[in-house]
């Protein structure tokens, strides 16, 4: 949370930005839902819920055309709660770069909204707060892993090795088992030349294929196989970038803004 003006207590914060949370992901939500979201299986008195998100709201602060960023209910016509216009999250600016999804996006957009990836969704929150995030957040997973795979192979057709193992990684820091976006960092680190590299990626791999449980996916299987690859040695074959087009065909033609 950046720009919050006012004053709350430490043990507060977290709730507050919750609150938060929840009216980006929900605008429109009426007390009743806030209710439930924030105290889920819990009766609240409307005394106290007022309480609390007065307090939040004052913690919040007005934004500079002297509105609260967590508006009055009676400010917001009948629509319920919504936050000032000027309140925007990641998820916000990362759909705007990407409004039709990864395979249809300019290169930079995909860059944009990679760069705004800090980690897995809410992987700070306590386990008994956000629930009603975890739809959102598979939501928000699935469209990273999307943008990185993209920009991944992009960049891997274009011979940029070190970008295109980023982006994978930029991937795998929110779905570590996400064998596609390994397959990127194994052929980036192959076609340079890199064995000890791609075998690193590799071993990185299995260890978490291992702790997930079942197979490896055929096109991995089929890789790895090309690669001469066993169990504990570094890959033997040379570098080979025909590898690119077998296993990272081109999706569906994409051209860049002139």
């Amino acid at each position: 949370m950046e720009g919050a003006v006012g004053d709350i207590a430490d043990k507060d914060q977290g709730r507050a930005m919750e609150l938060a949370a929840f009216i980006a992901l929900y605008p429109g939500a009426d007390q009743t839902a806030i209710g439930t979201a924030m105290w889920p299986g819990k009766t609240v008195t409307a005394w106290w819920r007022h309480g609390e998100v007065a307090k939040w709201r004052c913690w919040l602060g007005a934004a500079p055309d002297g509105r609260f960023y967590l508006p009055r209910l009676r400010e917001t016509s009948r629509w319920g709660y919504q936050l000032h216009p000027a309140m925007a999250t990641d998820w916000d600016q990362f759909q705007e770069l990407l409004p039709h999804g990864a395979s249809g996006a300019p290169t930079d957009n995909l860059e944009q909204a990679l760069t705004l990836v800090r980690g897995r969704p809410f992987a700070d929150a306590k386990p008994r707060y956000y629930a009603f995030a975890e739809e959102t957040m598979q939501e928000m997973i699935a469209a990273i892993v999307d943008a990185a795979y993209e920009l991944g192979r992009r960049r891997l057709h274009e011979g940029a090795w070190q970008q295109a193992t980023t982006a994978a990684t930029h991937g795998l820091t929110v779905e570590p088992g996400m064998e596609r976006l390994w397959r990127i960092r194994i052929l980036a680190a192959h076609v340079n030349g890199d064995n000890l590299g791609a075998y690193r990626a590799i071993d990185r791999m299995m260890a978490y294929t291992d702790e997930l449980g079942g197979d490896l996916e055929d096109a991995t299987e089929k890789l790895l196989t090309d690669f001469g690859w066993r169990q504990g040695r570094p890959p033997t074959s040379p570098p080979d970038p025909s590898l690119i087009e077998r296993y990272l065909p081109p999706t569906a033609a994409h051209e860049e803004p002139q």
